[in-house]
């Protein structure tokens, strides 16, 4: 095979292999975050996170203590948390319209503090994550990364 056929094919080669990262970069579906963080005075028992249809059975999480549950996006829906703790007489909690796209692309989690009797919630900063960017600052981002300034 002449070298420009060589050429021709890596570069072939390259394209597809740039273009199938994009793919997979873009096209996977980003996960939000909840913590579920236990200020009670006793352990908080057979824990259960759902969202969308989706069931996640936590457990059992120590008092003071706590657990990260990630769920895909499929749009605004209700958040509820079911659980048993001693001495408490909250069995449960509803968030409506919590949208884990949102806060992926924030990069933002949920966090739920279950204390005695109430459950606090707020937004924190994610650090597993960072926000995503567009095509155009993740391609900078790249090339900047690996082209360091002259000296």
């Amino acid at each position: 095979m002449s070298r420009r056929k060589w050429i021709i094919l890596g570069a072939c080669l390259l394209s597809l292999t740039v273009g199938a990262e994009l793919i997979v970069r873009f096209w996977s579906s980003s996960k939000g975050c909840v913590q579920v963080v236990n200020q009670g005075n006793a352990a908080i028992d057979d824990l259960v996170v759902s969202y969308g249809g989706t069931k996640i059975t936590v457990g059992r999480v120590p008092a003071g203590q706590s657990t990260h549950v990630w769920f895909t996006p499929i749009g605004k829906a209700t958040l509820v948390l079911a659980f048993n703790q001693k001495g408490n007489a909250l069995k449960g909690f509803h968030y409506e319209d919590f949208d884990p796209a949102e806060m992926a692309r924030t990069g933002f989690k949920l966090v739920l503090v279950v204390e005695d009797k109430q459950v606090q919630r707020f937004m924190d900063e994610d650090q597993s994550r960072k926000p995503l960017n567009n095509l155009a600052e993740t391609v900078k981002e790249w090339f900047l990364s690996d082209v360091e300034p002259p000296r």
